[in-house]
């Protein structure tokens, strides 16, 4: 046994049991080398770039092929990270165009909030009838003598 999952793991798409390849049903362990009918997830070690992880699996894709020409010849694996794998191709331009959607109605909701706050810089004073007028009477130094 390599870990224990903690019970509210749900990873990918909310598997409930993960097996080792040897404890697998019979018709799928002792399938024809031919069969191809599981998907590997792995993590790469610490400090491991993508390239690096890549060029390992192809090292590997290469030994089988010439060790098991007749059934390996032409499989080519493929190493993509776990969110191109789920959110990648033509979901992705899904989900960018409705973040672009979501922005757009936000841009929207804004400019009406913001025709909604008065600004009196803008169109003067007197139209405004919620700020009431103040007059403040000025005098000069000859009315003050007077």
């Amino acid at each position: 046994m390599i870990g224990v999952m903690p019970a509210d793991m749900k990873f990918p798409f909310n598997n409930d049991l993960w097996l080792p390849f040897s404890l697998l049903p019979a018709q799928i362990r002792d399938a024809k080398r031919s069969v191809r009918t599981l998907r590997v997830l792995g993590q790469l070690a610490p400090g491991v770039t993508l390239a690096q992880g890549r060029g390992e699996i192809e090292r590997i894709s290469a030994q089988l092929a010439r060790d098991f020409p007749d059934t390996n010849k032409d499989v080519r694996p493929s190493v993509i990270t776990y969110n191109d794998r789920v959110a990648g191709g033509p979901i992705r331009l899904i989900f960018l165009s409705l973040m672009g959607a979501v922005v757009f109605v936000l841009l929207i909701a804004c400019a009406n909030v913001s025709n909604l706050v008065p600004f009196p810089f803008v169109t003067g004073w007197s139209s405004l009838p919620a700020y009431p007028k103040v007059f403040i009477p000025t005098t000069t130094k000859e009315d003050a003598c007077k």
